[in-house]
């Protein structure tokens, strides 16, 4: 009897100081946060080390990613966000996931069911649909894991995340810069 190979999605939180990660299989979630206290060049290989030595060890498990777009109205410095976010982006393409770059409000409406949702109703949304108190950046990490197990594989059930599921779909088709999706090299 054969048995379906196993799916597995990841989700990523970035930023500068603290970097959630999360990884859903079947239901089941892990996460962890990437703290680091370095700065400039020694900051990005720290979290790039990190997500390359998870992605060697689950890579291969992995099927699908999404990772937080920017945040125009955030108080951290757009440089050091792009920079983190670059170097995530390089890892997910230097091991071919397909993966999708979420804007916030998307990520807070699939997760908590409101574009303006705040880090407390994230954690609180996670608490309820996996039964854990995560820190925010893990929270937002688990729906970002989830988000991408909606788009590449099973659709969620819940009205408001199969909206921005359709929302995505629409828009990677007309090829809009509002999300951006890469199916790997």
């Amino acid at each position: 009897m054969s048995t379906l190979p196993s799916r597995s999605y990841l989700g990523i939180d970035p930023s500068p100081r603290s970097t959630g990660l999360a990884i859903l299989i079947q239901g089941s979630l892990y996460t962890e946060t990437i703290k680091t206290q370095c700065k400039g060049a020694d900051r990005l290989f720290e979290i790039h080390d990190r997500v390359h030595t998870l992605l060697t060890e689950k890579g291969a498990e992995l099927s699908g990613a999404c990772i937080e777009g920017a945040a125009y109205n955030a108080n951290t410095r757009a440089d050091d966000m792009g920079q983190v976010r670059g170097v995530l982006l390089l890892a997910l393409l230097q091991f071919k996931l397909p993966f999708l770059v979420i804007p916030p409000a998307q990520l807070k409406k699939y997760g908590a069911a409101h574009g303006a949702a705040t880090k407390n109703k994230m954690i609180a949304a996670a608490k309820k649909e996996w039964g854990i108190l995560l820190p925010d950046d893990e929270a937002d990490a688990a729906w970002l894991a989830h988000l991408a197990q909606g788009f590449f594989d099973t659709p969620p059930v819940k009205r408001h995340q199969l909206e921005v599921i359709h929302g995505i779909r629409e828009t990677v088709h007309k090829d809009r810069a509002h999300f951006t999706y890469t199916k790997g090299m």
